[in-house]
């Protein structure tokens, strides 16, 4: 981060919070430019569903730039606006039960994948 030799593919990137925990599981593939990564993030969400106590999971899906400043720090920054990693996501789970809505307060697009046990 600090290391003006770093580049991109060397860089991690650093890891987000949801109600101060951070992630359980970060995956991440190279996104459509060479200075674009799409991220998957997931968090256990304190409910189960019923019946069963079914594991339910909260996500991020983000397309992150690399930008440098004052060319010693590198960092990963999240693109706003419409965004190529939920694309990425529907495609990867296009053949399981979906929903597609957008959260009322924060008019963020939300998709709700129903998944079985194996």
């Amino acid at each position: 981060m600090l290391d003006k030799n770093t580049g991109a593919d060397q860089l991690p990137v650093l890891p987000a919070t949801l109600e101060t925990r951070g992630e359980a599981l970060l995956m991440g593939r190279q996104g459509a430019q060479p200075d674009e990564r799409y991220v998957l993030r997931l968090w256990p969400a304190p409910a189960q569903l019923q019946p069963g106590d079914t594991p339910l999971w909260l996500g991020s899906a983000q397309t992150l730039r690399y930008e440098r400043h004052f060319e010693w720090i590198g960092m990963w920054h999240p693109l706003r606006g419409v965004d190529p990693a939920m694309n990425a996501v529907k495609e990867a789970v296009h053949g399981l039960p979906q929903r597609e809505d957008v959260h009322g307060e924060t008019g963020l697009p939300v998709l709700r994948l129903k998944t079985t046990a194996r």
